[in-house]
């Protein structure tokens, strides 16, 4: 017979059997599954859900090697939550990837070795301030990811600290290493100021924006993930090239047009960066841009404004002054529905002009993003002196503008009914067999009309000798003596900006928002993956009101900062005369 003592000695140590045995099964189950309570708006210490889909979509094993200076980063308190933060969001990696993940951590602290091996992946050392005993130290350290994959060239990412962009840099590398096909966004080119023979000529016949100049840094940022490809616009647009960017519109002549014009037909996708003003490089002065090809642009169903959008809801100069010809495009006037412009909150356009969307049939066309209700345009006089710039008096002249526009569909061929310009497919280039398969017609079709026609006059028909496999394409019989164009597109898509200074270097690192803007648009008319999602989160708390005006920035500034020590005071003077007033009325009683 067992005593109490020993029946309460068993249970306890049931008790803790069952307890250890809950701990182990807790954690068993929750191995490789995340759980965690993030209260930022953007829920920014979570992976995203194209993350997890990237990651979930591997088929073929990524490796990861870590060079951290562990060692370096734990002898100084600043540093030391670097390495737990960083293997904490790794470990999340490895674990949604479900094996086809693995993660390496080198400590190159006190390894000569490895100290080359990281320099020779492309790291670099870098020099931190840290705090010794007595006074400031400095030591240097590596903190860089190197990836691989499938004997694809590495990938290499810097870490930057606060890491809440390594996510974002880890699945452009994880993006790049894995994609089945190279991604090329073309650049149009009319004359590059480097070409040579460029001597005798006027300033304006150049580019207006070169990738190598005031577009570098989008250039570089775009490269991450795509291949950036200048594309003159004096001959054929190469088959490889997925979206064309056309930020040169001033010199479009007719033979860049008609290349344009079958790169569309053929199922390419554009974004037309063009306003409708231009800034006299001599004087400085804006005015109404003299050419544009309205005809090309109003066939394919847009226009852009000869106008000069200005808004309160802009960019302040250094002095705080107003930048009415910055206008600030906020979410409030996104289109919701529109993935394009999925997790974007602002970005600034620069002496942009409005566009108008007129889609023919069999098009269709949205509003990605228009201007606040507080803005106003110029018409042939322009003025941006923040001196003498001034919002209208009168309300009837604010309204809003629309900026930003895409047309999807199938679009008609600008030459469908019109003289192709000179000097383009000529009479003595007819359809070859590429031709017929662009068109969506086999060679066999098109043999057998010309064999019927041939019938009918009796005549017989002849049979076309073998073509050699290795020998360069031919043209085919009965060439036709006027150029073999595509007169309809499949469905495709072109994106209208009424500006193209909103991506030269100065604006883009003055605006954050510009570059994730860009960036989620070629993104999704390209791969159409949600990426860009990742980059555009925000740790930014929300606001009451988005377009606050200038007035209303200041109420909220001043109200915030003797809105609350005026309500203590205002209470204060209450309790007292209340305690003054009870206490006077005690002494009079009886």
């Amino acid at each position: 017979m067992t005593t109490a003592p020993e029946r309460r000695r068993r249970s306890f140590a049931l008790c803790v059997l069952l307890v250890a045995a809950n701990l182990v099964l807790l954690n068993w189950i929750a191995l490789g599954r995340f759980a965690r309570v993030d209260l930022t708006r953007d829920r920014l210490f979570t992976l995203h859900e194209a993350t997890c889909d990237l990651l979930a979509g591997l088929d073929d094993l990524v490796t990861l090697r870590v060079f951290m200076s562990e060692k370096k980063f734990r002898e100084q308190a600043a540093y030391a939550a670097i390495p737990r933060e960083i293997r904490d969001l790794l470990d999340e990696y490895a674990a949604r990837a479900r094996g086809k993940l693995l993660v390496e951590y080198l400590d190159p602290s006190d390894d000569s070795e490895l100290r080359l091996e990281a320099r020779g992946a492309g790291l670099h050392e870098r020099s931190l301030q840290g705090f010794g005993e007595e006074s400031l130290v400095v030591f240097t350290c590596y903190l860089g990811i190197v990836l691989s994959y499938g004997g694809k060239p590495d990938q290499v990412v810097e870490i930057s600290y606060p890491i809440e962009t390594l996510e974002y840099s880890l699945d452009l590398a994880i993006a790049r290493l894995t994609q089945k096909e190279t991604i090329t966004i073309g650049f149009n080119s009319i004359r590059p100021r480097s070409g040579a023979g460029m001597r005798g000529l006027g300033a304006e016949a150049f580019d207006e924006h070169d990738i190598d100049g005031d577009y570098q840094t989008v250039k570089q940022a775009l490269a991450r993930q795509f291949e950036v490809e200048r594309m003159p616009m004096d001959r054929e647009i190469p088959a490889h090239v997925d979206l064309l960017v056309v930020h040169n519109v001033a010199h479009l002549d007719d033979r860049a047009q008609f290349y344009l014009d079958q790169y569309l037909m053929h199922g390419g996708k554009l974004v037309i960066l063009a306003e409708g003003i231009e800034r006299n490089r001599q004087v400085g002065v804006l005015a109404a841009r003299p050419v544009l090809p309205d005809a090309l642009f109003a066939r394919y169903g847009f226009t852009i404004k000869r106008n000069l959008v200005l808004d309160q809801q802009c960019a302040p100069s250094d002095q705080g002054l107003p930048l009415y010809f910055i206008p600030e495009l906020i979410e409030r006037y996104f289109d919701p529905e529109s993935p394009l412009m999925s997790g974007l909150k602002a970005f600034h356009v620069f002496e942009a002009s409005a566009i108008e969307l007129n889609p023919p049939a069999g098009v269709s066309g949205l509003v990605l993003a228009r201007s606040t209700p507080g803005a106003w345009a110029q018409e042939g006089f322009f003025d941006t002196d923040t001196r003498t710039l001034r919002p209208p008096a009168r309300l009837g002249e604010y309204r809003q503008f629309d900026m930003v526009g895409l047309l999807s569909g199938e679009f008609k061929s600008f030459y469908s009914d019109r003289a192709l310009p000179e000097g383009v497919a000529t009479s003595d280039r007819g359809p070859t067999r590429a031709d017929f398969e662009r068109q969506g017609l086999s060679l066999e079709e098109e043999e057998g009309e010309e064999e019927d026609a041939k019938e009918e006059q009796g005549e017989e028909p002849a049979e076309a000798p073998p073509q050699d496999p290795g020998e360069p394409e031919t043209e085919l019989p009965g060439a036709a003596s006027v150029p073999f164009i595509r007169e309809k597109s499949p469905q495709t898509a072109i994106v209208v900006i009424g500006n193209s200074r909103f991506l030269c270097n100065e604006i883009v690192r003055s605006a954050p928002g510009n570059l994730p803007f860009f960036w989620t648009l070629v993104d999704r008319l390209t791969v159409g993956s949600r990426l860009s999602e990742v980059q555009n989160r925000s740790a930014a708390p929300p606001s009451i009101k988005a377009d606050l005006s200038p007035a209303e920035k200041r109420l909220v500034k001043y109200c915030g900062m003797l809105g609350m020590p005026l309500v203590v005071l205002v209470l204060g003077v209450l309790l007292f005369v209340l305690r003054r007033t009870r206490n006077v009325s005690v002494q009079v009683e009886p």
